[in-house]
């Protein structure tokens, strides 16, 4: 039976009336002698009542459901306390314990454009399209005679938002005169990672405590996975490790493992999954065969994404495309349009001054769509000429179709882009760890739609009108390679020999209003 307490004003009340009846005829009334007594008691025995709640809350790791939302009973200090108590790795460093660290994104590289001779500076900074994530120069370069020098970058901030994929494009901030205006990561950042929630760190301890060390169990296993380092004691950063178990026979055990960021960016590469292994091989019994296995791609199986929904005030379109426009032609800087073929609604708002937004999908480049706003529209002969507020990293395809762009386009892409980037491998084999972890293996429409709907801009506000029914007001469709949109999940396979099982990669993702 959970014990009742009281509220400072309640003991307060219980107070007055007590010494009421004591001291009958005495004045209770604020400001009294007896007031400022129960006052005082009632301010005292509330700071009690909340400390010994606070230390019950301690007692043991849990969670609790406070105003609907999922927290931690215990507080952050005495997670920590719990997690080094029982040994729990930490990525902070090899016989480290407690939670895991925040890490910067690194290791990215790009060509840096420019007249030859120009200098760029160490620390020169930039910024994503999303104008979220800022980088620098790790290192000055001196822009060479053929017009380009390679340049080395990373995150300014720790954190996996700076984890950016190769052929993302990043804008300097202040451009040095002779440079160009953006830089195309050729070597995406990787690296990065968030300090660990409350959560997270409540349920990788409450995994340690249910399902002990036993010499190569399948929660041994995912915690030697994400607790793996190189030789040197280095963190290999891999997040998630997913366990498959008798994939390969009897006695055996395939662990999948994954890092921060997008699409095949995932994939740790060669040299961190034979590190894991080594890592592995060190702890595991002689008699059990455990694998690391990189995750599959299969080429041909790129998702193209469309979420339609009713915009809110926040995300408001700035004209109605009926479904995008193909274009004759474009270049970083204009876009070509049949004349005949231009939404009534676009030619308003190009002549209202408006200078509307317009949804360019560049799937080569990031399955993010870019929004750009029209500065003008010049009619020769069939066609009209949109120029654009600020250059593309590359020319769209000639015929390719692009979209109404407004304040919901880069939120809800976005949202829907870190839900799929957190799908696991494909559970199609049967075989995975059912025991002790739980994953999602399937890209679900439903779930789509309700990462849109939870979609905010910076001041948090939703940009599309929030319906109780999950996906009520969005329209979403899958289309897979080049087959036709469809409203059915996306499931993913695991039957290719010698591959491990398919994780999800987004193509393009486009944000229409409805």
């Amino acid at each position: 039976m959970a014990t009742r307490t009281y509220t400072e004003s309640e003991i307060l009340a219980l107070a007055l009336a007590a010494l009421q009846g004591a001291y009958p005829g005495r004045s209770v009334a604020p400001g009294s002698f007896l007031y400022q007594v129960a006052a005082s008691l009632a301010q005292t025995l509330a700071a009690m009542q909340s400390a010994i709640a606070d230390a019950d809350r301690d007692g043991v790791p849990a969670s609790e459901l406070v105003d609907g939302i999922l927290k931690s009973r215990a507080s952050a200090a005495r997670l920590d306390e719990w997690a080094t108590v029982f040994g729990l790795p930490s990525n902070r460093g090899a016989g480290l314990f407690g939670r895991n660290g925040a890490f910067t994104a690194q290791n990215g590289a790009g060509p840096v454009l420019g007249t030859p001779g120009t200098i760029i500076p160490t620390g020169a900074l930039l910024v994503d399209q999303s104008g979220t994530v800022q980088v620098q120069l790790v290192a000055g370069v001196t822009i060479g005679g053929g017009g380009s020098v390679s340049g080395a970058f990373a995150a300014t901030g720790a954190g996996s938002a700076g984890n950016l994929a190769a052929g993302t494009v990043l804008r300097w901030l202040s451009p040095v005169p002779g440079s160009a205006a953006t830089v195309t990561l050729t070597t995406g950042l990787s690296g990065g990672y968030d300090v660990e929630s409350d959560l997270d760190l409540l349920a990788r301890l409450l995994r340690h405590l249910q399902s002990p060390p036993k010499g190569g169990t399948p929660a041994d296993i995912r915690t030697w996975a994400e607790a793996s380092t190189d030789a040197t004691g280095a963190s290999l950063g891999i997040i998630r490790g997913f366990v498959f178990k008798f994939r390969r026979g009897m006695c055996s055990s395939d662990v999948v493992v994954t890092q921060a960021g997008s699409g095949q960016s995932r994939d740790p590469g060669s040299v961190k999954a034979a590190a894991c292994q080594d890592y592995i091989d060190a702890r595991r019994l002689p008699s059990e065969s455990i694998k690391v296995v990189r995750p599959y791609f299969p080429t041909g199986q790129e998702l193209t994404i469309a979420i339609k929904g009713v915009p809110s005030t926040a995300g408001t379109f700035d004209w109605n495309d009926a479904g995008g426009v193909a274009i004759v032609s474009g270049t970083t800087t204009t876009v070509v349009i049949v004349t005949a073929l231009l939404p009534t609604s676009l030619v308003s708002a190009i002549n209202s001054g408006k200078k509307p937004r317009i949804q360019i999908p560049l799937p080569s480049v990031s399955p993010v769509p870019y929004v750009r706003r029209i500065v003008s529209g010049v009619i020769s002969g069939l066609n009209t000429t949109l120029t654009l507020d600020s250059a593309l990293p590359t020319s769209p395809a000639n015929s390719s179709t692009v979209y109404a762009g407004g304040a919901a386009v880069l939120p809800v892409a976005i949202a829907v882009l870190g839900y799929v980037d957190n799908v696991g491998p494909s559970q199609q084999s049967g075989l995975q760890d059912t025991v002790t972890d739980a994953w999602e293996a399937v890209v679900s429409v439903g779930r789509i739609a309700q990462a849109a709907l939870g979609a905010t801009d910076t001041s948090g506000a939703r940009v599309l009108v929030y319906s109780p029914g999950v996906g009520d007001g969005v329209g979403v469709t899958i289309a897979v390679g080049n087959g036709s949109p469809g409203s059915s999940d996306y499931v993913l396979t695991d039957n290719v020999p010698g591959q491990g099982p398919q994780l999800p990669e987004v193509k393009q993702i486009i944000v229409l209003g409805a």
